[in-house]
């Protein structure tokens, strides 16, 4: 029987004014009895009056008493066993009483029987809450290890205003939330806290009940329970045993989370490094470190863009949930209705391989319908607004030469950018080698096609017999070809920059 001597004095301090418990003892208790001198029960409490309370017999064992009124001071008692003992200040209707104790009894035995056998199923772990909801009297919520809710009670829509985050909360805020060691310590708890969300508003205190898979000490997921007026001692009895029971029946599920991300630290320290500088590099760190990450590991950041608008961002939400389930070491948030995904590819000297994106997330892009940007690998924490530009533009420029790809890394169009770039505010033929130029109108004039073999014969390294292989030439005529351009032109081909500019020249010319 879940129901112990503590939780029921908590329960009946709800309606009657109960004395300090006078022993520490906390049996397990399945009902109740009138003391009548019989044999006492194992697992009972029993009513009964302060006279006959103090004249027990000494042979007389019971595993608990509810001294219905007393005059009593805990030196005046003697019981043998040490029983606990819960004594009301003044004495009640007993008829009364009885009904307040079988609608408790009757209420646990109920609940004990849904959560004492839970099937490891989402639905059923649902049930348990809404049947957990009027004996916890509140919302109970439960979430994955980044506040992602997994499943919660009817009423949750009701109360989401308490918990939903608002991007309003001011820096300096948010650095003495996260800076707090109170809001680190909840992360590792394994007893029933009492956790203050924050958001722009308010701050709505939840009762938080940490789980953690087979005992270890990664955390994984959290049971929250959240009410209108002040928590009382019986509900973070219950929220414990609650959670023990759940504990056992999710780690035996599939992972999934359902949209509404609540407040992280991690979230928002990258949320807040992709608007703007963080104004604290001291905190970020001390954030990444909570998570185990550095702002010296590998990251790469990808960038998720719907193929339609949406008007609200709830599926994005979602998407942020699947996709951090999907990719283990990540963390996604919503930014101008497309998701950023950060993901921390581990610490450089790690002989972990390129991130593998294609065996991770094809089939999330086709499915959801996004495509997505991926930025270079980068060793600093703090590049993260210029990988979002990266991604940013790989998505911009793919979309245009590749439309019918479903993501582009920016380091397959790191050259379209630069001479698209180069070429913004200046125009582009007068950042073309002059002399090469030269030889285009010389070409014109004479209809020859003396760039051609110069820019083929580049390209090929400077072999004479490749670039006649390609061009379809006598190597003797390339030849000719390479000695009339030396006699057009005061190209240097010996000197790299020559070499370099040229192959900038010919890109460009093939891009207008």
């Amino acid at each position: 029987m879940q129901l112990t001597a503590h939780i029921l004095s908590h329960m009946l301090s709800r309606r009657y004014n109960i004395m300090p418990d006078i022993t520490d003892a906390n049996p397990s208790l399945c009902g109740f009895r009138f003391y009548d001198g019989s044999p006492a029960r194992p697992g009972h409490i029993y009513i009964i009056s302060p006279d006959e309370l103090a004249f027990l017999p000494p042979d007389y064992q019971a595993d608990a008493y509810l001294c219905n009124g007393t005059s009593l001071s805990p030196e005046d008692l003697t019981l043998p066993g040490q029983p606990a003992v819960l004594s009301l200040s003044e004495p009640t209707d007993l008829k009364e009483l009885c009904n307040v104790l079988n609608a408790i009894f009757e209420k646990i035995e109920c609940w004990e029987g849904m959560i004492t056998h839970l099937a490891p199923d989402i639905f059923e772990i649902k049930k348990a809450l809404n049947s957990s909801r009027d004996l916890l009297h509140g919302t109970i919520i439960l979430a994955d290890n980044r506040f992602h809710y997994i499943a919660y009670t009817d009423d949750f829509h009701g109360s989401a205003s308490l918990l939903h985050p608002n991007d309003d909360v001011p820096q300096y805020v948010m650095e003495d939330i996260l800076t707090d060691p109170a809001y680190q310590s909840v992360q590792s708890s394994r007893e029933v806290v009492l956790y203050q969300v924050h958001t722009a508003r308010k701050i709505a205190p939840a009762l938080c009940y940490n789980l953690f898979k087979d005992g270890s000490d990664v955390y994984n997921a959290r049971i929250m329970l959240t009410a209108r007026g002040d928590f009382t001692p019986d509900q973070y009895d219950l929220l414990k045993i609650l959670g023990d029971s759940i504990s056992g029946a999710l780690w035996q599920i599939a992972p999934f989370s359902l949209p509404s991300p609540a407040f992280s630290s991690l979230h928002h320290a990258v949320a807040s490094c992709l608007k703007n500088e963080p104004s604290s590099r001291a905190l970020v760190r001390s954030i990444l470190h909570s998570v185990n990450w550095n702002t010296e590991d590998r990251y790469v950041l990808i960038l998720f863009s719907p193929y339609f608008i949406r008007e609200k961002d709830e599926i994005n939400a979602v998407s942020v949930n699947q996709l951090e389930l999907l990719i283990p070491n990540s963390c996604g948030v919503v930014i101008d209705q497309q998701v950023a995904l950060i993901v921390n590819l581990g610490s450089p000297d790690k002989a972990s391989a390129h991130f593998r994106f294609q065996e991770n997330i094809a089939a999330f892009l086709r499915d959801s319908l996004y495509k997505a940007g991926i930025s270079s690998e980068f060793d600093d924490f703090f590049r993260i607004r210029c990988a979002l530009y990266e991604a940013e533009t790989a998505l911009r420029i793919g979309n245009i030469r590749d439309n019918m790809y479903w993501y582009y890394r920016f380091s397959d169009y790191a050259m379209t950018y630069l001479l698209d770039n180069a070429s913004e505010k200046v125009y582009y033929r007068d950042l073309v080698n002059q002399s090469y130029l030269d030889l285009l109108t010389y070409d014109r004039n004479h209809s020859s096609s003396l760039a051609n073999t110069l820019e083929h014969y580049i390209k090929n390294k400077f072999n004479v017999t490749h670039t006649a292989a390609e061009l379809y030439l006598n190597r003797s005529t390339v030849l000719a070809h390479l000695k009339k351009i030396e006699e057009i032109t005061s190209l240097n081909l010996d000197d790299w920059r020559v070499h370099l500019h040229l192959l900038i020249s010919f890109a460009l010319l093939e891009n207008e």
